[in-house]
């Protein structure tokens, strides 16, 4: 009942209106025109008509005539009939054109220029709008419709906020029916071209009437024509720099009004998306003042918004079916600068609400644009238990790592499932420490709540590993938990490197990266974790470790010879007690693949402790008993530099990171700072140095990475790098770093090195990595790593 008032304030009485129907077509070939307007002369109800030319319009009381218009046709005025059936049959215009006017400059450009100056002046008093917006979206696979939705609202246009509307109608094939209500909103699917920016697939593209187009697009005059007494420019339009994704085709003016009334066109060649081959999308929109104006200056407003995309997504390893989508849209009964309720502008987490009573009556209704024959045959045969999931599920050897799923649909994903879950992760390893390793973890959740029992067995070290690690949720982003462990543990804390990859190098004859200490111990944890991209993240938590000397176990090798190899070795047991926390702001990701996403964040790590050890050099106490201080921070950020229009603008990536501790930190507790292993290396890492992560006491590393993506290539002509995923980025880092003299902390290093990658694009997703080594043995150094995506 929330919208019931606004149901009676919006609602027409059906009562009073009576429903024409017909083809308008042309009156040479009897051919059915697509997109011809039919609207009741001297209101602005009306409709468009369908890719056959059929149309449908209510007629409100005191109508008595319908006027039809195709673009390049005469405008045919006619009555009413009293049989609800109308074919109009529409004659081609003839072109009169008198001696043209010889401007200077470029002709096209001016008059672009006065479209842009008349719009300012209307839109400067055009606070609000109100429609009834009909919209309908057809979607195919492998050129067969695998599900239709249709959606029909009351929207409002807000200058501040945009549009804002109520579902009033909506209609799906059975494979979509448990889509909500919610979803339904029509004119959040359209386009207005009119507008400034023109929000697209994540782009941002400048519209044909920006006050900024002249300088971005390049725009020419093609031909005159005169329908009846208007006289219509038509001018083609494209962005001067071919890099730049932009909009270009055609655009139709008329003369007299100054005003934009069509548009034809497809993205620029530099619109592209990951992954997506064959790209084809073609947009079409008509505009019409109504009769409306304000301050006398005539307001011109969407009539229609028609897209139809197509598109082989994919490649040699994951494999769609030839994927396409159409969108129809039809703007009736304007009213300008009116009241918008409040309760709609109130609105959160979506732009539209539902009139229950209203939605009540599924389409279709009458003076909606009538489906396609094939439309109403997908409305008649594609029922619930024709999967859209199964209809677009991709093949390929990558195939069953891709999760696909429409929320809300029967059999199709949907919300997150409450109560007990239960679920078991297997895990295999090897080092020269712990041997090879075989365990996994097993968990359970309950509303929130999660316990997980971690157990693996070893050849070496422990023999078994066990560790217990629980969290209980206090509130909506605060938990809470412990563990208890006895297991190994690596020194330094590396931000790409795992198990699994320094496996890799055990096995292959390499060091083994980390230097490692058995351990037992506890700890205990709070923290309030922020679920937004921006929001803040703080902890707290205290431990307490038992640790003892590690050494190596097995000098297994598949390649036979090992390279030199060290491990952590402590003089004697000891205990650590500590406690810290961290504050962070954005979201976080490690791992061999944390440099596929650009990242913003920042975070600030504290920590203090106290040991004991009569073992442990640096520390001048007759009672074994010392205590440390640490503190570090890292910045991640990334920042597009130039043609930021592109989906995927070339960016500068930086990681910058520092820390420092007291004369008494334990080596445990040592600083890491990542190296090549094994010739892989993800952005953050000193790329030109190998072997074993660096420990430090204090360090300071500066890497910065700018990826052109695929602008090099196209440069150079070639258009199909960037739906391949081809890049090219320079990169560098530098690193300072001290610790105590030792086996595994070095005394003092100084790092700088540049470099030149190429990213072999989506299908092998590695990019090779060229470094030069500036410092400490001058020289090339030839690795791998993960290809950036996004």
């Amino acid at each position: 009942m929330r919208f019931f008032l606004l149901a009676v304030l919006l609602g027409g009485t059906a009562s009073s209106q009576t429903t024409v129907e017909g083809l308008v077509t042309d009156a040479q070939t009897g051919e059915g025109l697509p997109a011809a307007t039919v609207r009741v002369e001297g209101t602005s109800r009306g409709t468009i008509t369908n890719r056959d030319g059929a149309y449908s319009i209510e007629i409100p009381a005191g109508g008595d005539t319908l006027e039809v218009r195709f673009l390049g046709y005469e405008t045919a005025r006619r009555a009413v009939p009293a049989s609800g059936v109308l074919d109009v049959a529409l004659a081609p215009a003839v072109a009169s054109i008198g001696e043209a006017v010889v401007t200077a400059g470029n002709p096209a450009e001016n008059i672009m220029r006065r479209v842009i100056e008349r719009k300012a002046r209307w839109q400067s008093g055009l606070e609000t709008w109100q429609a009834d917006v009909y919209s309908r979206q057809t979607m195919s696979a492998d050129g067969q419709i695998i599900g239709v939705i249709e959606g029909q609202s009351t929207a409002f246009w807000v200058r501040e906020v945009g549009f804002r509307e109520v579902v009033t109608a909506k209609r799906t094939t059975g494979n979509l029916s448990a889509i909500p209500a919610e979803a339904f909103g029509a004119a959040e699917q359209t386009i207005n071209f009119y507008d400034d920016e023109i929000p697209f697939g994540g782009y941002d593209l400048m519209g044909p009437t920006n006050p900024r187009a002249l300088s971005f697009y390049r725009f020419a005059l093609e031909g005159r024509r005169a329908v009846g007494t208007d006289l219509i420019f038509d001018l083609s339009f494209a962005p001067k720099n071919p890099l730049q994704p932009g909009l270009q085709g055609r655009l139709s003016v008329l003369a007299d009004a100054d005003a934009l009334i069509a548009l034809e066109a497809r993205p620029s060649g530099a619109v592209q998306f990951p992954l997506v081959n064959q790209f084809d999308l073609a947009l079409e929109q008509q505009f019409a003042s109504f009769g409306q104006s304000i301050e006398g200056e005539p307001v011109w407003l969407p009539v229609d918004f028609r897209m139809v995309a197509s598109g082989k997504p994919g490649n040699a390893l994951l494999r769609f079916p030839d994927l396409g989508f159409a969108i129809s849209s039809r703007f009736s009964d304007y009213a300008l600068n009116v009241a918008v309720p409040d309760s709609l502008l109130a609105l959160e987490g979506g732009r539209a609400a539902v009139d229950s009573a209203s939605v009540a009556r599924a389409l279709p209704v009458a003076g909606v644009v009538p489906l396609s024959m094939e439309e109403e045959r997908a409305f008649a045969e594609i029922d619930s238990t024709r999967s859209f999931t199964e209809a677009i599920r991709p093949t390929g050897p990558l195939a069953r790592f891709v999760n696909i799923g429409v929320s809300g649909a029967p059999g199709d994903g949907g919300s997150r499932p409450r109560g007990v879950r239960f679920g078991f992760d297997p895990a295999a390893w090897y080092n020269r420490v712990e041997g090879a390793t075989l365990g996994g973890s097993a968990t359970v959740r309950i509303n929130g709540h999660r316990l997980t029992l971690e157990g693996a067995y070893q050849t070496g070290a422990n023999d078994v590993a066990l560790e217990v690690d629980g969290s209980v949720r206090v509130s909506e982003s605060v938990y809470a938990g412990a563990d208890v462990h006895r297991d190994v543990a690596s020194l330094g804390q590396s931000i790409f490197v795992e198990r699994s990859t320094n496996t890799i190098a055990a096995l292959t004859g390499g060091e083994d990266y980390f230097d490692y200490v058995e351990r037992r111990g506890a700890r205990v944890w709070i923290g309030r974790y922020g679920q937004a991209a921006s929001s803040l993240t703080v902890n707290a938590w205290a431990a307490y470790d038992e640790t003892r000397s590690a050494s190596v176990t097995s000098d297994f090798s598949l390649v036979g010879d090992l390279a030199p190899e060290t491990v952590s070795v402590l003089d004697a047991d000891r205990w650590i007690a500590r406690t810290g926390g961290s504050v962070r702001i954005g979201s976080w990701s490690d791992g061999l693949n944390s440099g596929l996403t650009g990242q913003r964040a920042a975070v600030v790590r504290f920590e203090g402790g106290r040991l004991n050890t009569a073992e442990f050099s640096d520390i001048d106490d007759p009672d074994g008993n010392s205590t440390y201080g640490r503190l570090e921070g890292e910045v991640r950020w990334s920042q597009p530099t130039v043609l930021r229009r592109r989906l995927l603008a070339p960016t500068l990536h930086l990681r910058l990171a520092a820390g420092t501790a007291t004369d008494g930190l334990p080596l445990e507790r040592s600083f890491g700072i990542d190296t090549q292993l094994a010739g892989l290396s993800s952005f953050g890492a000193l790329r030109a140095r190998d072997g074993r992560m660096l420990l430090a006491r204090q360090y300071a590393l500066v890497a910065w990475e700018h990826d052109f993506r695929s602008v090099p290539f196209e440069l150079f002509g070639w258009r199909g790098a960037s739906p391949r995923g081809l890049s090219f980025q320079i990169h560098g880092a530098h690193a300072w770093a001290t610790g105590s003299p030792g086996a595994f902390v070095e005394p003092s290093v100084v790092h700088h090195e540049v470099g030149a990658s190429i990213g072999a694009g989506y299908a092998i997703p590695l990019r090779l990595d060229v470094t030069y080594r500036l410092t400490d043995d001058p020289g090339f150094v030839v690795g791998f790593g993960i290809a950036r995506l996004f």
